[in-house]
This record gives C-alpha cells, structure tokens and sequence, in this order.
C-alpha cells in the first residue's frame, strides 16, 4: 500500500486531535508497517498478535524481556527490549500503550518525522469496526466472561475473532484474528478510562465495585464510565446485578434513554473534533481533569482519554440515523438476584466443577420457547411455567455462574440459542490463572488465582472453601501501591477466611513505591478482621517460597493470589522442596 494512513498534524502528539478540533481516520485496509511501543502488554501483545495475522508488518518495542516478547518474536513480529528508532523510522504508524509517556523517545522521533501516531484504544478501536463487535467490561470476571462468548461462538460454528486479556487453552495467547468470520469479542479494559471509545454491537458489564479509584476518584465516577459504556451498544447492554454498583447502573440504563448508534463503514474509524462528549463525560461524573493535563502526564492515559473523548464522540454523532430505523438497545440482567431477567439457582460447587439452574425469564433464545424443552437442555424442567435449564461447567466457584449467566445472556441475544450455549459452556477449559490447577506435592494442592481486589479474593476464597481441604494457606501479593492503601482494610478482611495468610510486599507494576505503604497494611488488616488467623508477612521476594514452604502440611491448599510475580509460586516451592 503506498503512502501514509491518514492521522493527526504532522508534529501533534498522540491523542491531540480532538484538543485541536481537526478530525481523524485510521485506516487498517491494505499492508501497513506499524510499530507499537509497548508491545509487552496484554492489551497491546494482543493487538500486535491480531495485525500481524490480518497481514500488516509489525514491529514492537518494550522496556524489559518478557515471555510475551518472545511468544511474539515466535510468531514473526520484530521485537526490541529498549527503544528502536530504526523501525519507527520506517513505519507507517505508530501506536503506543497509555502506559506510555509522551516524552518517550521513539513517540518524540515519531513526531519529527511526521509520522501518524496514535494511541492503543484507537487502534483497538479501529479493529473493532472491522467487525460485529460484543465487548465485555466489569471490575472482575470480565477476562472468564470474554473468553466464554468466544467459546459459545466458536462452539455455535462462528469461529469468531478475539481479544482476551489471559492466556487461553490451545491458543497461545488471547487473541485471534479469524479473516471469514463477522466477528470480534474483546475484552474492555476500564482501568484508565479509554473503553468508552470502543463501538459494539452487544456490551456486557459484569459488575462495577471499587477499583481504579485511583483513576476515578469515586464510585459515582467510575459508574458514569460504564454507563458510557453500556450507552454505546447498538443492539444489547447486558448487566450483572449481583453488586450494588452495577445494580445501580441497570437501573439508570433501564430509565434513561440509551441512544444507539451507527455501525460504521467496515475498515475505517473517525472522530469528530471536540464535540459534546467532555460534558457529557463530566455529567457522568467520569474525570476528565486528567486531559487537561494534571494526573497522568507522566504516562499517555491523559492523551487516551482524549483520543477516548473523540471516538465516542464520533460514535455518538451517528447516533441520530441509527435512531431514526432502530429503537433503543435491550437491556438484559443477570445473575443470582432473585429478580435477575435471566437468573441462576439451585447452585453446586465441586472441587473443580459447578451447575445450576438457569432461568431465562423472557430472553428469546432462538430455540424453544418459555415452558418448552428443547434438544440439548440436559434436565430441563419447568418452574412456573417458565422453563428451567440446567447448567454444568467444568469449572468450580459461584462467580463463574454469574459469569456464564452473562455469557450465554450476551450470546442469544446474537442469535446463539441457549441449547447450544449450554452445550458449549459444557467443554468450556478456563483461562490461566482463574482458579488454575498447578498440580500436588507432598499432598499440598496448589492453586494460583489473578484475584487481586477484595471481592474477587472473597470469591476464590469461597471456592477453595467448597473444594474440602484440610485448611486453605492463601499467599497474596497486594497490586499497586495506590490499590493497597485504598483497599487494603478490605482486602484484609476477605483474605481472612483463609487458615492461614501470608502476605507479600507491594507488586508495584506502573507505580513508585508510596511512603507508609507497603503489605503490612494487609496483613495488620486480616489480623484486625480474625485475630485467631495465622499471619506471617514477608517483605523480601526472594525468601517468599522457602516461608511459605515451611508452613504447608499434608492436606493444605496453597492458594497464591495477585496480579504480580506471585504466579510462580508453586513452581518454586517445589524447587525449595527438590520435587520430594
């Protein structure tokens, strides 16, 4: 393809567009080379794994080695642990990762030399308009709920794209570009704010609880985001009402006005200049202070949400000729509320199994309808009146029934039927760490978990409970500094319903150690909530396996928790223990 994808002024910096008022498009036709800083990630590995598959040259860089960067360089994709000028020099694109600050030197050459640059959600959001898109959000379980549509889909003879935020089973990796499929599952990141530019047709958020308040600054400013969100759906909003949060967030989609929008022009996404959406984000309580400059120039997550602001913009400009031959999208709940539209009961949790009854209420399943039985529905019953399904999945914990509510909840709304959605879940292999079995030693199970926010802890804390152990010795690695001290009482009182707790310092990821934080915090807080629990804190990394070696006994659960390091855990146990 000759010549250069359309993009902002030469010199203007990434996500700057919108700030001066002068439109973009980004266009993914043809063979571009395109270099993406950052490329370590799991967002933007994901993307590079999916440009290099639709034929596009890809080159990457990141600022340490990593598994990921030599999964990627496998696959033919150039990668660079440091910055590579050489291959933004001849680039057509340029995308980076909002972890990225403005003043890193491969953006800067970028820029002098007129390059288009961009950040990772509109390049994210250009794939997404390539296809029919279903996009899955929520404070927790949106990564197991992403990868359960994209089974169902597959199962129903869909071969769908995707982008999952984990590891799944048989793909090496989480993502995958299917050229004859119409469509796309992604997983919708919100922890900076950039997952409101993402145009879909189905939109899922599983729950919303405290978390990124960081970023957000309140629990009403973190709700206005998902309702951004969910308003953007074209066909079908689909909300988990198990908590509070996003109990609240039904109800003010299910009495608002929840404009539709315009599918756009396959392979091409603009935005408007600045346009109505920083009101209407401020109305929503969403923090748009950030753009202007204040918290956040020191990564790019102030330049995405404006490069955010503006493709939501466009997606809401078009919003009127949708309208105009479309009424308002579905709005669907699930869960196990009692007055959930699509409900599960009568739960059962295994050591690695769980079923229960769903009720579908009034979702249309394409198959047979209320209070008939169809083929496949394996002990389906009556209830009311109403049919009854039931559902068995080769996966424990009653989280994961809320996520398969929401999944096979999304799917028939697509056109899946709930028989063969039921069927799918049936052979459905989970995502690395979700409650992943990492063998036994010595009669110690162990088992690593990415829960690292106090209401995903208390659910894979419940789910070890019902597996029948001896006692549960649980290792947590608190995540990022500014989670810790928001948290940490909370966190300490989940973690409390383990036997045993032992506690790690801070994974501090993005983020510079804070003074007074650190995991005593936790730990202090799980002996406040049971001050009968063992507690043991250990600060040093490195000594972390032989401690905890020495407290396990036959019997035990080892339960490594976090979104850290702590995920080797088990690997070096059995080192310390020489493989006994």
């Amino acid at each position: 393809m000759s010549g250069r994808p359309v993009g902002p002024p030469a010199g203007s910096a990434p996500g700057s567009a919108g700030r001066g008022g002068q439109a973009r498009s980004l266009d993914l036709a043809g063979t571009l080379r395109i270099h993406l800083v950052g490329i370590g990630g799991a967002g933007m590995s994901g993307i590079a794994t999916i440009l290099a598959a639709m034929g596009h040259r890809v080159t990457g860089s990141d600022r340490r080695d990593s598994p990921t960067l030599r999964r990627l360089a496998e696959r033919g994709i150039a990668v660079t642990v440091g910055h590579d000028l050489e291959s933004v020099a001849v680039a057509q694109l340029v995308a980076a990762s909002s972890a990225v600050p403005p003043s890193d030197p491969e953006l800067v050459e970028a820029h002098r030399l007129g390059l288009a640059v961009v950040w990772r959600v509109e390049l994210l959001a250009a794939v997404c308009a390539l296809r029919r898109t279903v996009a899955v959000a929520g404070t927790k379980g949106k990564t197991t709920t992403t990868a359960m549509v994209a089974h169902i889909l597959e199962e129903a003879g869909e071969r769908p794209s995707f982008l999952v935020g984990g590891d799944l089973p048989g793909v090496d990796g989480g993502s995958r570009w299917a050229p004859d499929s119409p469509w796309l599952v992604v997983e919708a990141d919100e922890s900076d704010g950039t997952f409101l530019a993402l145009p879909a047709e189905a939109a899922v958020v599983t729950n919303v609880e405290a978390d990124h308040l960081d970023h957000y600054g309140s629990m009403t400013a973190l709700r206005g985001a998902f309702l951004t969100f969910a308003r953007h759906a074209s066909r079908t909003v689909v909300v988990g009402i198990d908590t509070p949060g996003s109990r609240l967030l039904a109800e003010e989609l299910d009495g608002a006005a929840v404009t539709p929008v315009t599918p756009v022009t396959p392979g091409r996404v603009g935005t408007s200049g600045p346009g109505g959406i920083g009101g209407q984000l401020r109305r929503a309580g969403v923090p748009t202070g950030a753009m202007e400059g204040g918290r956040g120039q020191e990564t790019g997550v102030a330049a995405s949400l404006w490069a955010a602001r503006d493709l939501a913009a466009h997606w809401e400009a078009g919003a009127g000729n949708a309208a105009a031959g479309r009424g308002a999208p579905v709005v669907v709940t699930c869960g196990t509320s009692p007055d959930a539209g699509v409900r599960a009961g009568e739960v059962r949790v295994g050591r690695s199994t769980t079923s229960f009854e769903l009720d579908p209420g009034s979702l249309q399943s394409g198959g047979p309808g209320p209070g008939e039985r169809g083929p496949g529905s394996r002990g389906s019953g009556e209830a009311g009146g109403r049919r009854v399904l039931r559902v068995e999945l080769p996966v424990p914990g009653v989280h994961n029934v809320r996520n398969a509510c929401a999944a096979l909840a999304v799917t028939t709304s697509v056109g899946v039927t709930l028989e063969q959605g039921i069927a799918a879940l049936a052979t459905y292999r989970p995502v690395g760490r979700r409650f992943e079995w990492r063998g036994e030693l010595g009669g110690v199970g162990f088992v690593d978990d990415y829960a690292h926010v106090p209401s995903a802890v208390a659910a894979t804390l419940a789910t070890a409970r019902a597996g029948g152990w001896q006692r549960i010795v649980a290792v947590f690695q608190p995540h990022l500094y500014s989670r810790t001290e928001m948290l940490g009482a909370e966190l300490g009182r989940a973690l409390a319903d383990a036997d045993v707790v032992v506690v790690t310092d801070v994974y501090g990821a993005r983020e510079s150690p804070r003074a007074g934080v650190d995991g005593r915090l936790v730990a202090s807080a799980v002996h406040l909530a049971r001050p009968d629990r063992e507690v043991h804190y250990v600060a040093e990394r490195s000594v972390l396996a032989s401690e905890v070696g020495g407290l396990l006994r036959p019997g035990d659960l080892c339960l490594s928790l976090g979104a850290g390091d702590v995920t080797s855990l088990a690997s070096e146990v059995a080192r310390e223990w020489g493989g006994r």
